[in-house]
């Protein structure tokens, strides 16, 4: 083979495994470039679990999907953004769910999240009764408003006028209660867990009805590809939090700022204080005959509270065909 011929081979070879080296380049560029992009709110409680396991597992990437996480100061807030078209999915209550629903607000349920208890703590040294006490409610509408309110409260024979009610955004709540702005307050994990840690007292206990994944109906029927990538994705992380709980503890504590435990004889790291928390819910995409029984009794509730004119058929805001994705 003369010179000309063994160089022309040479270049031939060379290009030829340039050409593999890129080619799973190449390929990725406009794959990563058409990746749909979606905005998914959230209130930052333990309830939202599995979408910060999904990101950071990279779960939504791997089923093609841009997930941007965005987080809301109460559950109200949140249902008004995705009103504003500024948010296309969501990890947020069902009392809302029906109130905003009733007004015509165009989104559906399309899995369960999990439920676990809400805990009236109160403050530490703190000894009075709930009759007269001040209150802290992160708003009307909300989860817990709707269960202090329209559940906790008659339990306990007691009417709304008959406690002092003070609102206040979600992260404010703790600091309320230590520096004596509250007496007690109804929170959620990991918030009760902390406020416990540090020497509140649970006073009493009702069941909170949990997150829920909603979709708009203009993404569920426009684009229900991405809405079923969503749901495996959630799947796959409600699986890894059940299985994994401490490593699901790790990257919460990290993802929501959870704050270390530590003062006379108490030394808790944030995952610990996570875990703890985790301990008191129950996660599953799939919804039962008892969520529904509870729901129904919060559609009664909400009328009853005067958050509603008359109550709905709650079925018609749950889009229950994706229960095989």
């Amino acid at each position: 083979m003369n010179l000309w011929h063994r160089m022309r081979s040479h270049w031939k070879s060379l290009l030829v495994s340039t050409i593999l080296f890129l080619s799973p380049l190449m390929l990725s560029l406009p794959s990563q470039a058409a990746m749909p992009k979606l905005t998914i709110g959230y209130v930052p409680v333990l309830g939202l679990t599995p979408a910060l396991v999904a990101r950071s597992l990279g779960l939504y990437r791997k089923e093609g999907l841009n997930v941007r996480l965005v987080a809301f100061e109460s559950g109200p807030a949140l249902y008004q953004a995705m009103a504003g078209g500024r948010v296309q999915m969501a990890y947020a209550g069902v009392p809302a769910l029906l109130e905003w629903g009733s007004r015509g607000l165009q989104v559906q349920a399309v899995a369960k999240v999990e439920d676990g208890v809400f805990n009236l703590v109160a403050r530490k040294g703190y000894h009075g009764p709930i009759r007269g006490s001040v209150v802290g409610d992160v708003g009307q509408g909300s989860g817990q408003d709707v269960m202090l309110r329209g559940f906790l409260l008659p339990s306990h024979h007691l009417a709304t006028r008959q406690v002092k009610l003070r609102y206040l955004p979600q992260s404010d709540m703790l600091g309320a209660l230590a520096s004596g702005q509250l007496d007690m307050a109804l929170l959620g994990a990991p918030q009760s867990t902390l406020a416990v840690l540090k020497g509140a007292r649970v006073v009493a206990s009702v069941r909170d009805p949990g997150f829920i994944l909603l979709a708009t109906r203009k993404l569920i029927t426009s684009r229900p590809k991405i809405v079923a990538e969503v749901i495996r994705a959630h799947r796959l992380a409600i699986n890894y939090v059940n299985h994994h709980p401490q490593q699901a503890a790790d990257i919460l504590a990290k993802a929501l700022q959870v704050p270390a435990v530590t003062g006379p004889g108490v030394r808790d790291s944030a995952a610990k204080v996570v875990l703890i928390g985790l301990r008191t819910l129950h996660f599953s995409a799939n919804f039962t005959a008892s969520d529904f029984s509870l729901y129904q009794k919060m559609n009664q509730r909400l009328v009853r509270l005067g958050l509603t004119q008359h109550t709905v058929h709650i079925k018609r805001f749950f889009d229950l065909h994706w229960a095989g994705s």
